[in-house]
């Protein structure tokens, strides 16, 4: 294949910010931005942060970084494997298949580190150093490539000399395509030299400013204001790429082409496809705008090519498309129709003029042919929400049905199918069903009549009024209750499933025949009473005689039948014997919750008895409350809730105790509401202060940020950055920040911010993050590291190992000992540290006998952290030049909470 004879789609474009260094693999290409974040693209993309700055990259098997202090290599997913201090390090390469790192020193030096481990396996000079400080380095699979003024070296990848050739020219930059080694000249040319004998292979007069480091079969630049692909003959092709910095992986994709701090993706397209095509109606009605079909490239790799649809007894005004699928990826084209002259329409789709598909469909009827159900849901003085079902009893589908005047649209139902809409009703109580075919029908909307009725009784000298809902809704009203009779005028919300009653006793205050009025959007009723004079001395006196029992075993107050009004939202407890007389409705606002924003739990009690109460508010996980509520008043304890989105939570039930009586609202299993952007969080402590560890979850297509975060309890030690959040992603971001101690302000704070991105609208919320008592788990709280004390060459020394504790938590009985062969037991003691506090450290040293072969010394370490024991065993390996500990436990903090909580207070 000529060079550059493929085309290219793009896939995909994300934003990488200020443009540092870029590497590339076999399948691969790596984009090192903004200092840390470093972006690996190949089939999938991978984010990297580093922890600090780094000046230069690589890419294989594994990532390689240059920081200020040396070399640390990462797997691809991100976990760091080794780290080298190596100070005098300013670029590194990896040769694909070699096995190891190649790092540039300031001082003239090529080290070679070994991928696995990082130990340093060689150390050459650097050809031709003496010409120019500023080398160009490149590598293949298994070479490495230096270019010095007019000088090129072609190294093995231990650093043996392979080819020494000088050229015609001064080299500014240079690249690698197959055997050939692409110059670009400092006097406008690019020249092929050949790798195994140094010979001119070709020249073209190029001004070029861009260069792949290495392509297997062509090698793509930038020269002329034109991205080209020249393979290793010299042979070029223009390419139809943005104008931008192209980086591609040495197999030829994927491409990534930054324009400014935006990387767009590329794939090559194949000249060989495999599609399928698949109808998404079985028919067509009558009046069908259009035939849809999906198309599905069922091939390994990305694919073009033209669709046409020819059509037998109806007409297309757009019969031909032109498509671009990646592997497994589908996409719908839409044909649209002119007009359908018979009962069948043949039709076949090809593909560069070759069939996928060949098809008959019958034309059907619409929207006559649908059942169409309406069942009221939810009344409030609002509106009205109800059920729409729409059920096909046919043998053939219904397509593009809407309900108008909504405006909701069901694209398709099934033959013996049904689907189900909720919807507000319309003001004038009319539905209209309509379908593609212009068939219009109207549908009345039962609409509940009298929903609430009232009654009342004088039970045991008590007082009740109950209110019932008798419709097949949900109800929602606002309700007075008043009368001469009553001690004051009672308001309560009644929110109620079908059947739910709402039941409110009170002491009576007047004798006689007495009305009691019930008012409401939805009822205006009068509850005609008789009092006995006896109620009335009781509730003078604050006696009363002894309750009877209702006759299906609940005490007088209850709601027989188990009934509540409240639904998901609210709850009323059912009396249990005792003296005290108490109503406790509950409500959670907003409902359901909304994950990464608060919620507010209300407990409404009210005194209906005739003395003051202590009340006693409980709930499994927070503190309890205790007030007094005089007879006739009510009290509303709140607390605050915040869902993380991790695992699911119920809130805990909640009891008021009163005079040995308890009345109970149940669990509350909550189905919550995910929105696009939200964050959960953790206050952790550290040796000097805390962390805040905010984690936002993006949900949506779109990139998505998180700004203008705000604590009320805490303080930001820098101004909080912005968190930028890929979609479908989560980023975890830390913040420094200084307060008191958790435990004095309940464990939690609130943090508010601003979520916003390019298609969701910026909305202010807020959420709780916990601050657990627990920090990092186990020895994970502690750092080890080699000392700058360590003294050691070939023939032994002492390896000085530095143990801190960077967590908040003491280490006591802590114990360190190495152990192997390499050990000089002599000398050697192992050391017990009676406790290392938060910010200490402990040198431990370690007598070597020989370190000629490399080192590998097992170290023991035991401590015990918040009451547990634990123990760990690590390795310290490397060279007498670069001795480095080799730990698979990283930190790790305590999980999110599916649930944070605040303690109840009172309103």
């Amino acid at each position: 294949m000529p060079a550059g004879t493929a085309e290219y789609v793009r896939t995909s474009s994300f934003e990488v910010g200020e443009l540092d260094a870029w590497a590339v693999s076999g399948d691969r290409v790596c984009i090192l931005a903004n200092g840390t974040e470093v972006y690996v693209v190949g089939e999938e993309r991978d984010q990297i942060t580093l922890p600090e700055p780094a000046e230069s990259v690589a890419l294989s098997d594994h990532l390689y970084a240059v920081t200020d202090d040396g070399v640390d290599a990462y797997s691809l997913s991100g976990t760091r494997l080794w780290r080298v201090s190596l100070p005098e390090a300013v670029r590194v390469a990896a040769p694909g298949e070699s096995g190891f790192a190649v790092v540039v020193t300031e001082d003239d030096e090529l080290v070679g580190l070994d991928a696995t481990s990082g130990q340093e396996r060689f150390r050459v000079d650097r050809p031709h150093s003496d010409v120019s400080a500023t080398p160009a380095v490149v590598c293949t699979d298994d070479a490495l490539v230096l270019a010095a003024w007019s000088f090129l070296s072609v190294l093995g990848p231990t650093g043996e000399s392979r080819l020494q050739e000088r050229v015609d020219g001064a080299i500014s930059d240079l690249g690698v395509v197959g055997d050939t080694i692409v110059c670009v000249m400092k006097d406008a040319r690019c020249v092929g030299i050949d790798i195994e004998t140094g010979e001119r292979k070709w020249s073209h007069d190029w001004q070029v400013d861009r260069i792949d480091p290495f392509g297997r079969e062509e090698i793509i630049l930038r020269t002329e204001g034109e991205i080209r692909a020249i393979d290793a003959e010299g042979e070029w092709t223009p390419l139809g790429l943005d104008d931008g910095l192209p980086v591609t992986a040495a197999g030829g994709e994927p491409v990534c082409v930054i324009v400014d701090t935006v990387a767009n993706v590329y794939r090559r397209l194949s000249g060989e496809w495999t599609l399928d095509a698949t109808l998404l109606s079985e028919s067509l009605t009558a009046g069908a705008e259009a035939i849809h079909a999906e198309l599905h490239n069922v091939g390994d790799t990305a694919a073009s090519a033209t669709i046409a649809i020819e059509l037998s007894g109806a007409r297309c005004s757009d019969p031909t498309h032109r498509v671009t699928l990646l592997e497994d990826d589908s996409e719908r084209v839409r044909f649209p129709l002119s007009s359908i002259d018979e009962e069948t329409v043949d039709l076949t789709i090809t593909a560069d003029e070759e069939v996928i598909l060949e098809e008959r469909l019958p034309v059907t009827g619409g929207s006559e042919s649908i059942d169409v159900t309406v069942e009221p849901t939810r009344l409030t003085p609002e509106g009205l929400r109800v059920s729409v079902t729409l059920a096909n009893e046919t043998s053939v589908p219904v397509e593009d049905v809407r309900i108008n005047p909504m405006g909701e649209r069901v694209d398709r139902i099934d033959p013996n199918d049904a689907v189900t809409r909720t919807l507000e009703a319309p003001a004038d109580g009319t539905l209209t069903i309509a379908d593609a075919t212009g068939i219009r029908r109207t549908v009345d909307v039962p609409r509940p009549e009298d929903p609430l009725s009232a009654s009342g009784s004088v039970e045991e000298d008590v007082l009740a009024v109950r209110v019932r809902n008798d419709s097949r809704a949900t109800v929602v009203d606002e309700l007075t209750i008043d009368g001469d009779a009553l001690p004051t005028s009672i308001t309560r919300t009644f929110e109620g499933a079908p059947e739910s009653v709402l039941e409110l006793v009170a002491p009576p205050v007047e004798d006689g025949t007495s009305t009691v009025s019930v008012a409401g959007h939805f009822l205006d009723a009068d509850v005609d009473l008789e009092i006995p004079e006896s109620a009335v001395l009781n509730a003078a006196t604050g006696t009363h005689a002894p309750p009877a029992a209702a006759p299906d075993g609940s005490a007088p107050g209850g709601t027989p039948g188990g009934h509540s009004a409240g639904g998901a939202g609210g709850a009323h407890g059912d009396a249990g014997p005792g003296t005290g007389d108490l109503e406790l409705e509950r409500r959670i606002d907003p409902l359901p919750p909304i994950v990464g924003d608060l919620c507010i739990e209300h407990i409404d009690v009210e005194n209906v008895g005739h003395g003051p109460e202590s009340v006693t508010v409980t709930t499994p996980d927070a503190a309890p409350v205790t007030e007094t509520i005089r007879p006739g008043e009510f009290r509303t304890f709140t607390r605050l809730h915040a869902f993380t989105g991790v695992g699911d939570d119920v809130v805990p039930p909640v009891a008021v105790e009163s005079g040995g009586v308890e009345r109970t609202a149940g669990e509350l299993d909550t189905e919550l509401e995910i929105p696009e952007l939200y964050c959960r969080g953790l206050l952790l402590p550290d040796r000097d202060g805390y962390t805040l560890e905010v984690t936002a979850v993006n949900t949506a297509e779109s990139r998505l940020r998180v700004r203008d975060l705000e604590l009320e309890l805490y303080e930001f030690r820098e101004p909080p950055a912005e968190i930028h959040v890929p979609p479908y992603e989560e980023v975890t971001a830390t913040y420094r920040v200084d307060g008191p101690d958790p435990s004095t302000v309940g464990g939690y704070d609130t943090v508010r911010y601003v979520a916003d991105g390019s298609v969701a609208p910026a909305r202010d919320l807020e959420v709780l993050v916990e601050a657990p008592v627990d920090g990092p788990d186990g020895l994970a709280t502690l750092t080890v590291a080699v000392d700058p004390e360590t003294a050691l060459d070939a023939d032994g020394g002492t390896v000085a190992i530095a143990v801190e504790n960077d967590g908040g938590a003491t280490v006591t009985d802590l114990s360190i000992a190495a152990r192997g062969d390499q050990v000089r037991t002599i000398l050697y003691e192992a050391d017990d540290v009676p406790e290392l506090g938060p910010g200490e450290t402990h040198v431990h040293y370690v007598d070597i006998e020989t370190a000629e072969d490399g080192l590998d010394v097992a170290l023991d370490v035991a401590g015990t952290v918040g009451g547990a024991d634990h123990e760990e065993t690590m390795s310290v390996v490397g060279s007498p030049e670069s001795v480095s500990i080799d730990r698979e436990t990283g930190r790790s903090g305590p999980d999110h909470s599916p649930r944070v909580s605040t303690d109840f207070a009172v309103e």
